[in-house]
C-alpha cells in the first residue's frame, strides 16, 4: 500500500510540475525524463526519512529531505552546479540574468552590516561576491534546463514585474549561499586562523581557541551522565562566554534537578575536573585557567567528604586530623582523575570532534552536544543516572 500510494504521489508531483512549468511560466523542460528521475529520488529519499523520523502526512515525502540537510554537501552540491553553469552559459546566451544580480549585490552588501549572523567573520564581502557569480552560473544552469528562449522571449521588458521577482530571487539566493559558504568553510583550518583577530577574542591565537573548546567540550562530556541530555544546556566560546561573563572565554551553562544522593554529588565533583583534564589528555598540559576548576573541585570535595566519608574532619584541629583529611583528599582526588582520564581517553574523538564544531560556531545547544554524546561509549567507573522507571 505504501508503495502504491508513493507512485500515485510522484505520478501526480510530475504532472503538476509540469503543469505550472509549461502553462504558467511558459517554458519547457529540456528533460522531462530528467525531471521524472529526480522527482522519484526526491521523494523516494523522502519516503526513507519520514519512516526514520516518524513523520506522517501527504506532503511528508516532500518535505522530509530537508531534515538531512547538511551544510557541507550543499556547499559541495552548489560548487558544482557552479561549473555546470559555467559550461552551458554560452550555449544559452543567458547573460541577461546579469541584470538581475548586478543591482542586487550593493543590496546584498549593506544587509550584509545589519545581518547579525555575519558580524566579525573574516571575508564576509568576498564570500558574498563569490556567492553572487555562483547565483548567476545557478540560473544560467536552469534557464539551460528549463530550455528558455532568450531570443524571442527576453526576459526583462519594461515595467515588468519578473525584474522585480528575479532580483528578489537573487537576493535570497546570494544571502543563503554565503551562509553556506562562510559555515562550510569554517571547518577549514586556514580559514580559522584567519578569524583569530575578529571583534572581542581578538587575542586569541587558533591554537588557544582551540585548547579553550577542548576544555569546554571536556566538561560537556560528563552530561553524559544523564539518561536523557537536558535540553538547557549550552557551550559558549569567545564572545559568546564573553556576553555572558566578561571575563571568561569559555562556559557550559546547563539547567539540570538536583539531587542529594552520593551518586550525583560525585558527579558534580567529576564535573568540576573533567575540563582540566580533557586538556591534559588532548594536550598534555593545561593552562593557567584550569586552577579555578581545581579550586572548585577542592571546596566541593570538603563538602562530599564531610558528608559521605565519617573519616574525614569538617574542621581539623590537630595534625592527625590534617594528614587524614589530606590522604582522603588524595585519594578522592586519583580515583576522580582516574575515571575522568579513562572515560575521556576512550572517547577523545567524540571529544574533539566537539570541541572543533564549537570552535567553528562559537556555540554549541543541547540538540548538537546530544549528537555527540550519543556517540560516546561508557567506561567502568563513571557514574549513570539512576531513576525509579
Amino acid at each position: 500500500m505504501k508503495i502504491v500510494s508513493w507512485i500515485l504521489g510522484l505520478l501526480i508531483a510530475y504532472f503538476v510540475c509540469l503543469y505550472f512549468l509549461y502553462f504558467t511560466f511558459g517554458v519547457s523542460i529540456r528533460s522531462t525524463m530528467g525531471l521524472f528521475v529526480f522527482l522519484a529520488i526526491w521523494s523516494g529519499f523522502g519516503a526513507y526519512m519520514s519512516s526514520k523520523l516518524n513523520y506522517s502526512g501527504f506532503l511528508s515525502n516532500w518535505y522530509s529531505p530537508l531534515a538531512a540537510f547538511n551544510v557541507n554537501i550543499t556547499a559541495i552540491v552548489a560548487l558544482c552546479l557552479t561549473f555546470l553553469g559555467m559550461n552551458t552559459i554560452n550555449k544559452v546566451l543567458a547573460w541577461d540574468l546579469a541584470w538581475a544580480v548586478v543591482p542586487t549585490i550593493p543590496i546584498v552588501l549593506i544587509s550584509l552590516t545589519f545581518i547579525k549572523f555575519f558580524h566579525g567573520i573574516a571575508l564576509v564581502r568576498t564570500i558574498a561576491m563569490f556567492s553572487t557569480f555562483q547565483t548567476l552560473m545557478i540560473l544560467a544552469l536552469a534557464v539551460f534546463i528549463f530550455n528558455i528562449d532568450y531570443t524571442s522571449k527576453p526576459l526583462f521588458e519594461p515595467k515588468s514585474s519578473v525584474n522585480a521577482i528575479l532580483i528578489s530571487l537573487v537576493y535570497f539566493m546570494v544571502t543563503g549561499l554565503t551562509i553556506v559558504n562562510v559555515y562550510a568553510l569554517r571547518y577549514f583550518e586556514f580559514y580559522q586562523r584567519m578569524t583569530t583577530n575578529q571583534e572581542k577574542n581578538q587575542f586569541l591565537t587558533h591554537a588557544v581557541k582551540l585548547k579553550i573548546a577542548v576544555h569546554e567540550a571536556g566538561h560537556a562530556m560528563m552530561y553524559s551522565y544523564f539518561k536523557k541530555v537536558p535540553e538547557q544546556l549550552d557551550i559558549l566560546l569567545y564572545e559568546q562566554a564573553m556576553n555572558k561573563d566578561n571575563e571568561s572565554r569559555g562556559l557550559v551553562i546547563a539547567k539540570v534537578p538536583i539531587k542529594n544522593s552520593r551518586e550525583f554529588k560525585e558527579w558534580q565533583l567529576l564535573l568540576a575536573l573533567a575540563g582540566t583534564r580533557a586538556e591534559l589528555i588532548a594536550y598534555g598540559k593545561h593552562s593557567e585557567g584550569s586552577e579555578s576548576d581545581i579550586k572548585q573541585w577542592q571546596d566541593m570535595a570538603h563538602s562530599f567528604l564531610t558528608e559521605f566519608d565519617s573519616k574525614y574532619t569538617n574542621q581539623p584541629t590537630t595534625p592527625a586530623h590534617f594528614e587524614t583529611n589530606k590522604r582522603l583528599e588524595t585519594n578522592l582526588f586519583e580515583k576522580h582523575t582516574k575515571i575522568i582520564d579513562k572515560f575521556l581517553s576512550k572517547n577523545k574523538s567524540v571529544m574533539m570532534s566537539m570541541a572543533r564544531q564549537a570552535m567553528v560556531f562559537h556555540r554549541l545547544e543541547s540538540v548538537h552536544i546530544a549528537k555527540h554524546l550519543s556517540k560516546v561509549s561508557f567506561t567502568s567507573g563513571f557514574p549513570r543516572e539512576k531513576t525509579l522507571f
